[in-house]
């Protein structure tokens, strides 16, 4: 940012500073205008990775010579006029590339690393440019992806041609070019833009509210002192922007308001005022300590099993164990530090191992935990100390990235032998400190650091610099000693930690207090298990041998053989996150319960409302809270005590979240246990679909993939495209297509992908019937009964309108029997089912057809929704059918995953198929290009974003809009702005303007048109023409309980519905007051189907800040330039009106 003739000059480093912070851009702008004076701020490393960014690019472009490519060179020594003059020409010219090219549009400048000659057609005539940025480090950061936005609006400017792509070259062999596509990007990068020309133009109050940007920003110290001035609540230690929200809205604005405050006033706070009091005090401890200039600390009130009776008894062979990880090193970070400490004759010894690498990484991690194995040999009841959650999380995440040592990783959390001193220390004491780090606790127990911080973190930052580089070899010997010092004070603080926790034990003891100890677990899992395991390692191994473990080196077949070995074992990490699940909640509080979706807290008895006498169904009460809980599951007291069995009370009967109540069937056993908290868990077994995957598994290794049984699954697998007996014409249309290609199959599979409105289930319905026709027996599977049923009810549909006889039968719940035309069965009925001649359609889920009583039973096997059933899943089923028909679409809800797999193995069945394109390639099967249920409009929104514009809708369907005297009339996609702070997954604010927005449409002078039946129908707009939306629950509830007449849900409840209007309320204030962060808020596939269900008009009610969200990398502006460009296609709509 720079004053030149009057005018703000802009480079791509101000839109990165001001995508990092706003304020950020108001302090700089008053530099500009001489208000205040730049600080004094220096990263020593800066030079350093200039200089080494310039050896780079020297390299790349000697790289491209040796290609035989003619370069021109700008030189530096020129003004940025005579710069852009030379660049111009050199593009007139056509050279093949142009380095240090200098661009520049109105008030914007910038030089390029280089410009590359590409075929096209532009200005310049038969050939076009792209822009390329040379970058050492390998993990691509959302600044540079804003900077090739900016540098590429300047070259269609004077190519007067939009370029398509943009590339980031970083250090490969010899160099990596990696290609984004402008589009996936473009309305992000725009309103980040505009947003900050119009930030310029007027004069802005922000204030410094503590981001991460703040930690690397030259304004840091300036910012802090601005909050130390405010006494700013973002101070008190563990409290959450939302319930600093709450705290303002009652007159609580400073930590000393906070403090100092009485009871009453919290009371006035619509939230749980119980964890509000606790933060409380905890402000009240650092007021005081503030105050007293000594930081105190006190012990908090003991619970069974809680805090100071979590501390399992020391034993000589216990570990301190911490790592040092850089999670911006290549796609998926790298723990590159491995160290602990540990006793040895009474003094503190310290062990370390280094992993610059992903393959060291993994040698780092068996190491350990072979190392720990060997340990538990000697020292049966030895732990492993860490502080917070990281450690235990990072381990299971390696085990799965790597698929290795599942059985070691699973027998210590089984022994319970990681005990997290974070969690211990938040149970016990409430001190006078701002964090709970380590490092500020250490002033209580005298810990005394080797090093100073400050001249230590630098060689840490040195350090993943280089590593991200990809630059190893420049990490000196003296930067990792002092990398490991830094590494050493912490495992030994951990060490000496738990030693000050012991003496507070003592003290309480001495007190006259009985505290007790955990419970030693053996552990041990039964041998039929072990057995098990060691069956899926050798499995796994046997698959493996010999194949490459680097994935660029593997051929296609033996990539789907490594694939193939990794999911061998898929099932069993599935159950073992579920069980870590079950041993986590069974250790939270009822405090702790209150904000797990999981968890129920505050239950009151209200009456019994059925059952028996002896298994009652009693009603309670609950208060507020955010909560996942469906019918059917089980309930699980809190508060198991160790020697406690963990066993359910009783299911879920029924829940009611607008009016706080749930219904639980008890056991017998516990018909008089009325608890305070509760949290649900459930399991279901899978050991059919396992064991069905172990038999493929082993049939491939012993004969290959080239043999007479599982071609279908192997086909798919494999990556084949479709084995027809015969050839189907690309003119034919869509439907036929889909007949003709699934009635050619030659042992082999067809997918189908219909997006929104296109008629899947209408296809499929014919496909099927013309199979019956033939005399084939068909399945149907899906990843529910509600999915099966669906396409059953259109099969029984399509065979009325066709008069085309066909014999239906399905195995689904009781709750489900609703079609007379369909014959429902059971177990027992199934086996005389599978034995009939004639042709039939079966459906059922994965589980039945996992039988071994299924093998080869039908011709095909109809999978529907197959965008969420996983590939494995497939697998798992693969011996029923002698051919597969796929149908989906996976740019709408995807599969649901638990455990952390290797890379691969998370894909749903359809994604893979489709690869690397967006949308079903013609040789891979059928893809539906009509929607007949979209208004052009939102379905060229749509199309544009998820199908590659390959999407269109009929015509005809131009009429769908509403009408009247709403200000939404004629409209497709609207936005209506809403302000709001501090909101997580609930937003009063927005709920006001939704009611105010659905009273005006439903006021009877409102009216809807759609295309149905080859004809208008045009209807008044009532409570039934609306559906509402919302992210999360807690809105869903909220507006629920205020706008009864509307269906509302979430996106899953709504998949494969309709209506004319769909309001979609975002709830949350910004992507960092996010509960389940950018991946969930920003969904594509989720805002897909939102979108998709509007038939004439879409309305997103949302807070501005969710469309400028602070991006890191590319892929979370691929996420957040969905919304940009939905903002970018909507009519806008704030206090004053609509734009």
């Amino acid at each position: 940012m720079r004053n030149k003739k009057d005018q703000i000059e802009l480079s791509a480093s101000d839109l990165g500073g001001f995508l990092n912070c706003r304020h950020l851009t108001e302090l700089d702008k008053k530099v500009l205008n001489g208000e205040l004076d730049k600080p004094d701020w220096n990263n020593p490393h800066t030079a350093t990775l200039q200089e080494r960014g310039l050896l780079h690019e020297a390299s790349y472009l000697e790289f491209l010579e040796s290609q035989g490519l003619s370069i021109v060179s700008i030189p530096e020594d020129m003004s940025y006029t005579e710069g852009m003059n030379l660049t111009v020409k050199a593009m007139e010219g056509g050279a093949d590339i142009i380095a240090q090219g200098v661009l520049r549009s109105n008030q914007w400048f910038g030089k390029l690393d280089i410009l590359r000659k590409v075929e096209g057609s532009s200005k310049l005539g038969s050939y076009s440019y792209e822009v390329m940025d040379t970058k050492l480090s390998r993990e691509t950061k959302a600044t540079s992806i804003l900077q090739l936005c900016l540098y590429s609006e300047f070259l269609s400017e004077i190519i007067e041609t939009e370029p398509v792509n943009m590339y980031v070259v970083t250090p490969g062999e010899p160099f990596n070019e990696e290609r984004y596509r402008i589009n996936d990007y473009k309305a992000y990068y725009s309103l980040i833009k505009d947003k900050l020309v119009s930030a310029l133009e007027i004069e802005n109050e922000t204030y410094p509210d503590p981001v991460s940007h703040c930690d690397v920003c030259k304004w840091f110290d300036h910012c802090n002192q601005k909050r130390r001035d405010d006494d700013h609540l973002s101070f008190v230690a563990g409290l959450t922007s939302s319930q600093a929200k709450d705290l303002k809205s009652v007159d609580i604005d400073t930590l000393r308001d906070f403090a100092t405050c009485s009871d009453d006033v919290l009371l006035g706070i619509d939230t749980n005022t119980d964890s509000l009091k606790r933060l409380k005090e905890q402000a009240r401890m650092q007021l005081e300590a503030r105050e007293s200039g000594s930081p105190s600390f006190e012990i908090i009130d003991l619970q069974e099993e809680r805090g100071l009776n979590r501390l399992p008894y020391p034993c000589d062979g216990d570990i301190f164990f911490d790592l040092e990880g850089d999670q911006y090193y290549r796609e998926s970070g790298i723990e590159y530090l491995w160290g602990y400490s540990y006793l040895e004759d009474g003094e503190l010894k310290y062990k370390a191992s280094w992993a610059l690498n992903y393959r060291e990484e993994k040698k780092s991690f068996e190491d350990f935990i072979d190392y720990i194995v060997t340990q538990k040999t000697l020292y049966p009841h030895l732990k492993i100390y860490h502080y917070s959650a990281y450690e235990p999380g990072a381990l299971k995440r390696l085990m799965g990235r790597y698929g290795t040592r599942e059985r070691e990783i699973d027998h210590l959390l089984r022994t319970q032998t990681f005990v997290d001193l974070y969690s211990i220390v938040r149970q016990s004491v409430r001190a006078g400190i701002e964090k709970y780090s380590i490092k500020d606790l250490e002033q209580f127990y005298q810990y005394e650091r080797k090093a100073v911080l400050q001249e230590l973190i630098p060689a840490k930052r040195q350090l993943e610099h280089a590593l991200e580089l990809g630059r190893e070899d420049f990490v000196s010997s003296e930067v990792r000693d002092l990398v490991e010092l830094y590494n050493r004070d912490d495992t030994d603080s951990t060490y000496y930690l738990r030693e000050w926790l012991e003496g507070l034990r003592s003290i309480k003891e001495e007190e006259g207090e009985v505290l007790s100890r955990p419970l030693e677990v053996d552990g041990e899992i039964d041998e039929e298990l072990n057995e098990h395991l060691q069956r899926l390692i050798d499995l796994r191994d046997a698959l493996q041998d010999g194949v490459s473990e680097v994935p660029e080196e593997r051929s296609p077949m033996k990539s789907s053989q490594w694939l193939l070995g990794d999911l061998v074992a898929f099932y069993r990490r599935e159950d073992k996150v579920n069980f870590w699940e079950k041993f986590r909640l069974k250790d939270l509080d009822a405090l702790e319960l209150l904000e797990d979706k999981s968890g129920l807290s505050g239950l009151k008895l209200i009456d019994t409302v059925g059952g028996t006498a002896k298994c009652p169904i009693h009603r309670y009460s609950f208060i507020e809270q955010i909560a996942d809980i469906k019918k059917g599951s089980q309930c699980f007291k809190e508060g198991l005590l160790n020697d406690e069995k963990i066993e359910n009370f009783g299911s879920i009967e029924f829940i009611d979240y607008e009016n706080r109540f749930i219904d639980i069937k008890k056991k017998a056993k516990f018909a008089e246990l009325h608890p305070n908290a509760l949290w649900i868990w459930n399991h279901i077994n899978k050991k059919n679909k396992a064991d069905r995957l172990m038999e493929y598994a082993e049939y491939i290794l012993e004969n290959g993939f080239e043999t007479d049984s599982y071609k279908a699954a192997t086909d798919i697998l494999l990556g084949k495209d479709p084995r027809l007996k015969s050839s189907c014409p690309e003119s034919y249309s869509p439907l036929e297509r889909a007949k003709q290609m699934a009635l050619s199959l030659d042992e082999s599979f067809l997918a189908i992908q219909g997006p929104p409105g296109t008629g899947k289930s209408y296809t499929a319905s014919r496909v099927i019937l013309a199979l019956i026709e033939q005399g084939h027996k068909v399945g149907v599977t899906g990843l529910s009964h509600k999915v099966i049923c669906g396409l059953l009810d259109k099969v029984v549909e399509a065979s009325g309108k066709e008069n085309i006889p066909v014999t239906i039968f399905q195995k689904t719940n009781k709750e489900d029997e609703t079609n007379e035309a369909i014959s429902y069965i059971n177990n027992k009925s199934l086996g005389d089912v599978l034995e009939r001649d004639e042709p039939y359609v079966l459906g059922g889920t994965d589980f039945m057809w996992a039988s071994e009583n299924c093998r080869d039973v039908v011709d095909y096997l109809v999978i529907d929704e197959a965008g969420q059933f996983s590939l494995v899943g497939v697998l798992s089923i693969a011996h029923v059918a002698k051919n597969f028909i796929l149908l989906g679409d996976g740019a709408q809800l995807q599969q649901p995953i638990q455990g952390s797999h290797p890379e691969g193995c998370e894909v749903s069945a359809l994604d893979y198929i489709v690869g690397d394109h967006e949308t079903l390639p013609s040789e891979k099967g059928v893809f539906l290009p009509t929607t007949y249920r979209l208004h052009p409009d939102i379905c060229k929104f749509n199309s544009d974003l998820f199908y590659e514009g390959r999407l269109k809708a009929i015509p005809e369907n131009i009429c769908q809009v509403v009408t009247g005297e709403t200000d939404f009339q004629n409209q497709s996609l609207s936005y209506v702005e809403v302000e709001h702070f501090g909101n997580t997954s609930s937003s009063i604010e927005e709920l006001k303007r939704v009611k105010e927005i659905v009273t005006d449409l439903v006021s009877g002078k409102n009216f809807y048109t759609v295309f149905k039946d080859g004809k208008e129908v045009t209807s008044p707009v009532t409570y039934d023409s609306i559906k509402i939306i919302s992210p999360y629950n807690a809105q869903v509830n909220l507006i629920r309980s205020e706008i009864p007449e509307v269906s509302v849900g979430t996106v899953d409840k709504f998949q494969g519905q309709e209506a004319p209007i769909v309001i979609y309320s975002m709830a949350t204030s910004s992507p960092e007051d996010a509960p389940r962060g950018m991946d969930f808020l920003y969904s594509r596939n989720r805002l897909n189907v939102a979108v998709s269900r509007a038939e004439c008009l879409f309305i997103m009610v949302a807070n501005k800040k969710v469309f400028e969200p602070n991006c890191k990398t590319p892929y979370q502006m691929k996420l957040a330039n969905t919304f940009c460009q939905y903002l970018s296609s909507a009519f806008t709509s704030t206090a004053n009106g609509f734009s």
